[in-house]
C-alpha cells in the first residue's frame, strides 16, 4: 500500500540511461547552458544517468533541478552524490507545488511521475492538479491519476524549444481521460515520439508503460511511434520510428498505432456502411450491489440463513460463464454446485422486524460490518434493497481475455456489473444479435475501441460497446441452435469466426476472400499484443 500512495515505480537504470541520451541528442554542441528538471527522482535514477552521460561526453553543460516529496528517497540520493560534474540542486518537496514556485523554464523536463489514483491524494494535492488542468487549458480538469498533472504541469515549464522525455503509463494512448492529453501533446510539439514495448518492462506492476518525448521545435515534424519486442533492443538502437499522423487526424485511441494506414482505411471503410450495436439492442449497466459479497451468497449461505425466499439467481463474474453463446438451466445448476456466489439477495420494501428471525441476524450481521455506510447502501431508502432488478435477454461482460462474450439469457438469471444488460429492439431478436456478433469484422474493432491491461484483460466502456459495427443477419432458431453446438465445442474461437465470416462477411456483405483474411490478420495482430504472445 505504501508504494500505491507514494506511485513510486523506480525506474530501471537501462531504461533512464537511454531516455537520458535520447533526450539529450538535441542538446549536442549546444553553446549555452542546459536547464533541466527532474520532477520526482525517486532513488535519482535520472540523476546518476546524467552524471553518467556528462563523464562519457562532455559536449554539452548543463544545471539540473530535481524535486522529490519522499523524505527517505530525498535524503538517500542526496548522500549517495559526490563529485558532480554540473551544478545540482534538489528539493523536498511535492512537484505539483514547486512547479508554480518561480517562472524558471526548463530546456528539458526528464523523469518518472508517480501513480496515484485519485482516492489516495490529499484534498489539497487533488485541488492543486486541478488547477495545473486549468492553467494548461484542458476542459476536463477532473483528476484520475496523478500523472495527468506532472504531465500537464512539465509541459508549461518547457522553454519554447525545450523537450519533454517521460515513463508514462499505457492509459495515455487509450483511455478517455487522456484524450485531451493526446490532443495537447500533438498541439505543444511539432514532433511526439512514443516508445511501446511487447513486454512489461517493471516487473513489479502488471502495467504496460510508454516512454514519451516531446520536441517543441523540430525540423523532422509528426507523431512517430514504436513497438519494442524487449528492452536490450531499445537500448542497442535497434528500433525504427514510424509516422502515425493519420492517428491524430481521425478520433482513434494511440493504442492503434501497431496498425498501418492501410490497414485502418480497410477497417472503417467497411464499417462506416453498417450500422452500430446500439441500433439493434439496448444495453444497460448490470446491478450494483455496493457488496457483491455480502449479497450475493452461495447456496451454503443460503441454506445457512434461510434466505432463499429473498434470493434471485444472479452472474457475478465473467469468467463464471467461459466457452458458450447462451446460459441455461444446467449452467446455473453448474455454477451453484461449484460453491461460487450465484444468488443475489433481493429484500421486500418491508421494515426489518418484518422478516425471519434467521434473516434478521443475516442483516444484523450486515449492519456489524458497516454494510449500511458504504456510499451506495447511504443513498437507499433501505440499506438492504438493491435497486434496479430485472433480467436481461442477454448479458456482454465488459471484460474479457481471448474474446469478449455475449450470451444469450435462457433463464430468469440477473447480472452485475460486471456485465452490461441488453435488449433487443422492436423488429430484432438477440439470438441473431449474438449470431451476428461473432465475426471477425466485430471483434476487431473490439479490441481497437477498448482498453487493456498489462495482464492481458481486454475492457469496453458502455458507449464503447454501443457503437462497434455490428452486420445484423437474421437467422432461425434452428440455425441459432447449430450455432450453440458448434460455439459449445469449439477448440477456439477461430472455429465460430470462421463459419460465421463465411455466412455474413462473404455471402452478406461480398467481401473477397482476401480482404476478410486481411481482417483475420489484423485482429490477429491486435489479439497477439494485448495477451503477449
Amino acid at each position: 500500500m505504501k508504494q500505491k500512495k507514494s506511485g513510486s515505480y523506480y525506474t530501471p537504470p537501462g531504461l533512464s540511461d537511454f531516455m537520458v541520451g535520447h533526450a539529450t541528442k538535441s542538446f549536442t554542441r549546444c553553446q549555452r547552458k542546459i536547464k533541466i528538471l527532474e520532477p520526482s527522482f525517486g532513488e535519482g535514477a535520472f540523476i546518476k544517468s546524467l552524471q553518467k552521460r556528462i563523464a562519457a561526453k562532455k559536449d554539452f553543460s548543463f544545471a539540473l533541478d530535481a524535486v522529490e516529496l519522499d523524505r527517505r528517497a530525498f535524503q538517500t540520493v542526496r548522500k549517495s552524490i559526490t563529485n558532480n560534474d554540473f551544478p545540482l540542486k534538489i528539493y523536498n518537496k511535492d512537484f505539483l507545488f514547486f512547479s508554480d514556485q518561480d517562472k524558471i523554464k526548463y530546456d528539458l523536463v526528464i523523469g518518472n511521475p508517480p501513480y496515484i489514483v485519485k482516492k489516495l491524494l490529499s484534498d489539497k494535492q487533488e485541488s492543486k492538479c486541478k488547477l495545473i488542468h486549468k492553467d494548461a487549458n484542458l476542459a476536463d480538469k477532473s483528476i484520475n491519476n496523478i500523472w495527468t498533472s506532472f504531465l500537464a504541469g512539465s509541459v508549461l515549464k518547457l522553454s519554447a524549444d525545450g523537450v519533454l522525455a517521460f515513463v508514462l503509463p499505457f492509459e495515455l494512448l487509450q483511455v478517455k481521460f487522456a484524450e485531451e492529453l493526446r490532443e495537447l501533446l500533438v498541439k505543444i510539439f511539432e514532433r511526439v515520439e512514443i516508445f511501446t514495448f511487447s513486454k512489461i518492462i517493471f516487473c513489479n506492476i502488471e502495467q504496460d508503460t510508454v516512454l514519451l518525448f516531446g520536441y517543441k521545435k523540430s525540423k523532422k515534424k509528426g507523431l512517430f511511434f514504436s513497438q519494442i519486442d524487449c528492452a536490450e533492443d531499445l537500448y542497442e538502437g535497434k528500433y525504427c520510428l514510424k509516422k502515425g499522423n493519420y492517428l491524430k487526424e481521425k478520433p482513434l485511441k494511440w493504442s492503434n498505432h501497431i496498425l498501418t494506414e492501410d490497414e485502418m482505411s480497410l477497417l472503417f471503410d467497411i464499417a462506416n456502411n453498417l450500422k452500430s450495436v446500439d441500433d439493434y439492442c439496448n444495453s444497460a449497466t448490470g446491478i450494483v450491489t455496493a457488496a457483491n459479497k455480502y449479497f450475493i451468497v452461495t447456496e451454503k449461505t443460503a441454506k445457512k440463513y434461510k434466505l432463499k425466499s429473498v434470493c434471485r439467481p444472479i452472474i457475478q463474474k465473467g469468467l463464471f460463464v467461459n466457452g458458450k453463446v447462451d446460459f441455461d438451466e444446467r449452467d446455473f445448476d453448474d455454477l451453484k454446485n461449484s460453491g461460487k456466489p450465484c444468488y443475489l439477495l433481493c429484500f421486500p420494501d418491508k421494515n426489518e422486524d418484518y422478516f425471519s428471525d434467521s434473516i434478521q441476524q443475516y442483516l444484523q450481521e450486515g449492519l456489524e460490518s458497516d454494510i449500511e455506510k458504504r456510499f451506495k447502501c447511504q443513498k437507499r431508502d433501505k440499506w438492504y434493497r438493491v435497486p434496479s432488478i430485472w433480467k436481461p435477454d442477454a448479458f456482454f461482460f465488459k471484460r474479457c481475455h481471448l474474446y469478449p462474450k455475449l450470451l444469450v439469457n435462457k433463464t430468469k438469471t440477473l447480472v452485475t456489473d460486471s456485465a452490461y444488460r441488453i435488449s433487443a429492439h422492436t423488429g430484432y431478436d438477440v439470438n441473431s444479435i449474438a449470431y451476428s456478433f461473432y465475426n471477425s469484422l466485430t471483434l476487431t474493432f473490439a479490441e481497437l475501441s477498448g482498453r487493456f491491461y498489462g495482464g492481458g484483460v481486454l475492457e469496453l466502456t458502455p458507449n464503447e460497446f454501443k457503437s462497434l459495427p455490428l452486420p445484423y443477419i437474421n437467422v432461425s432458431k434452428r440455425e441459432f441452435r447449430n450455432f450453440e453446438s458448434i460455439f459449445e465445442r469449439k477448440k477456439n474461437i477461430k472455429n465460430v469466426l470462421n463459419i460465421v465470416d463465411n455466412h455474413i462477411l462473404k455471402e452478406t456483405l461480398k467481401l473477397s476472400n482476401k480482404t476478410v483474411q486481411e481482417i483475420h490478420s489484423i485482429r490477429k495482430k491486435l489479439v497477439s499484443r494485448r495477451i503477449k504472445v
